[in-house]
């Protein structure tokens, strides 16, 4: 039925230009979104490689040389303590100095080797939690070099979404053609059907 046909015709125009209208919108776009999601993907990357440098040159080398201050003193002022407590103790034996002393000095020997507990367990801890920071630092340059890649890579869809355009566009002149067929029968069916009407109005006369 060529009426059915025409309104087929007109949808599947329709449809087509604004199919087309999308593309050419998402077209005119698609350069800056790829450009954008490169440039936030580069910063990403540098970022995670300045806290990478950051970390490995700065922090972490300040974390270390601080504990190990630490343990040092921490050491030396259980040497000192246990010294003095060794010194109280002869001194005690001698009856130079009474109980009490001993006893202070013996508190003191306790609080030092508290002290050089923690220190020895922060020194401990350190290389585990550095060695994670690490690990995790480096992730995150990977991960965000990775990302960078993608980006660049997706400067396709540039070149996709210009293909898509150009491809709807062709549907659109084929849609536009298969009205134009379509019409054209319809011309010519109506002109058959006048020429029938005049015919049996001669004959009828």
């Amino acid at each position: 039925d060529i009426d059915q046909r025409k309104v087929t015709a007109r949808e599947d125009l329709v449809q087509a230009k604004a199919r087309v209208a999308q593309l050419e919108a998402e077209l005119k776009i698609q350069p800056t979104l790829t450009n954008k999601a490169i440039e936030s993907a580069d910063t990403a990357y540098k970022t995670a490689v300045q806290a990478r440098d950051q970390l490995t040159r700065t922090t972490q080398p300040l974390e270390r040389t601080n504990a190990e201050t630490e343990l040092r003193e921490a050491q030396s002022g259980h040497q000192i303590a246990q010294s003095e407590l060794t010194r109280r103790q002869d001194l005690l034996a001698k009856g130079f100095v009474a109980q009490r002393s001993v006893e202070e000095a013996r508190l003191t020997v306790d609080q030092a080797k508290a002290r050089l507990a923690r220190a020895e367990e922060r020194m401990n801890r350190l290389d585990m939690q550095q060695k994670l920071e690490l690990q995790q630092a480096d992730e995150r340059v990977r991960q965000s070099s990775a990302d960078l890649e993608r980006a660049k890579a997706n400067g396709i869809q540039d070149l996709v979404k210009r293909k898509e355009y150009e491809s709807a566009v062709a549907a659109m002149r084929k849609s536009e053609i298969a009205l134009r067929d379509v019409e054209s029968l319809q011309r010519s069916r109506d002109q058959q059907m006048a020429t029938v009407r005049q015919f049996k109005s001669v004959v009828g006369e």
